[in-house]
């Protein structure tokens, strides 16, 4: 991973026993174009097979932390719980399940950079199923694309940015924007 001092982004990925795709989220991270501060993992009391596993994730980089919830509190209170932790001038909430473009974090931190005044940037998303054995990590663009196409790749509905530009985030929200496409700045 890159130098972790010059990283502003905190990512935040809660999870429960779903192994597979918290790799591939986390192998999404660590193939930014740009480093990141922190990977936060929050483990919404999961197996304790599961958490074995989780742990041994954690010695992928130095930058990722793991943290175990003693009891099962629902995604919400394990975004909470990263936030409470997390040290970034800005925020990425990314679900166990998802993946992001190597390019994301540099361009939507760029453009929060830029602009004091913006607090939210937003991407297009694709959803997409579970279909086939998995990806080769870490991915390229070229693969995160092979990826959306092999497991049936079903496009979100994207927002016209020019729409959304400028609006209050609860307008945005209203959109029924993922929030897993947004990166926030962190304010105190």
């Amino acid at each position: 991973m890159k130098t972790r001092e010059t990283g502003k982004v905190s990512v935040i990925i809660p999870t429960f026993n779903r192994l597979r795709y918290v790799k591939e989220a986390i192998h999404s991270v660590l193939s930014q174009t740009v480093a990141v501060r922190e990977i936060i993992v929050v483990d919404d009391a999961s197996s304790p097979v599961f958490r074995q596993e989780l742990e041994s994730l954690s010695q992928l980089d130095e930058g990722i932390s793991v943290h175990l919830l003693p009891r099962h509190c629902g995604v919400s209170a394990a975004r909470n719980f990263g936030l409470e932790h997390a040290s970034g001038e800005y925020i990425l909430f990314l679900d166990d399940d998802d993946v992001i473009h190597p390019e994301m974090i540099e361009r939507n931190s760029a453009i929060l950079d830029a602009d004091p005044s913006v607090d939210v940037v937003t991407c297009k998303t694709a959803v997409f199923d579970d279909r086939g054995d998995g990806v080769s990590l870490p991915m390229t663009a070229s693969q995160l694309d092979e990826l959306g196409r092999t497991r049936k790749n079903r496009p979100f509905g994207f927002l016209d940015e020019q729409r959304i530009e400028r609006q209050p985030f609860s307008h945005i929200l209203l959109q029924g924007l993922q929030i897993n496409a947004n990166l926030t700045r962190a304010r105190s």
